[in-house]
């Protein structure tokens, strides 16, 4: 008789069912790596905007007549911004935190395979029936399963959080933009009346 490199009946039953399900896990964990590459940029994007931020709220603060439209619109501006700042480092915690479960994701997925694996050289075509190796492999493939379903709900979780940074990026784009613009508003108007206060660089010649 020909031998297959597959266990027969049972066994192969018990493999085919792990490797399915190594094979969901992983597609899944490929997934969590793409979209936290995604989540990690926009969050690095917010990262660069902020200080820019900072700095144009910083030159334009004493420009401002206190009470004034400005001044109001101002303070919201700068309240958003320091806002964004908690909420990324707040984030940033929480990328740690799912790039620590990613990890252990992978390790399930290989650790399943070496069983797998090990289990396939040591059947290699013979049926002798080893009910320890087939229970254990059918304990691994019940923990995998585990390991599906929160692996699923941690990719789940990733997305609504990269769209909240997403939204929150294009506000902060936007807030640049009007900052820039009222900088350029604020500031010949403050050179102009500060005129006298800056000697020019000519007199320590």
């Amino acid at each position: 008789t020909i031998m297959t490199s597959h266990p027969v009946g049972y066994h192969y039953d018990v493999v085919s069912e792990l490797q399915r399900t190594i094979d969901d896990v992983e597609a899944i964990s490929i997934k969590i790596v793409s979209d936290l590459a995604l989540h990690s940029s926009t969050i690095g994007e917010i990262a660069m905007i902020l200080p820019h931020i900072s700095a144009q709220t910083a030159a334009i603060k004493p420009l401002l007549v206190s009470g004034s439209n400005a001044q109001i619109n101002f303070e919201y501006a700068e309240k958003f911004a320091l806002q964004e700042q908690d909420t990324l480092q707040h984030v940033r915690k929480q990328e740690i935190t799912i790039q620590e479960s990613s990890s252990i994701i992978k390790e399930a997925i290989e650790k399943a395979r070496d069983r797998l694996r090990s289990f396939q050289t040591k059947h290699n075509g013979n049926q002798d029936d080893d009910p320890e190796m087939i229970a254990s492999l059918q304990h691994e493939t019940a923990s995998l399963r585990a390991t599906r379903e929160s692996a699923a709900l941690l990719l789940a979780s990733i997305a609504p959080g990269t769209q909240h940074m997403a939204r929150s990026l294009e506000a902060l784009k936007v807030q640049q933009h009007e900052l820039a613009k009222s900088l350029a508003l604020l500031q010949p108007q403050a050179d102009a009346s500060h005129h006298h206060h800056h000697p020019h660089p000519h007199h320590h010649h």
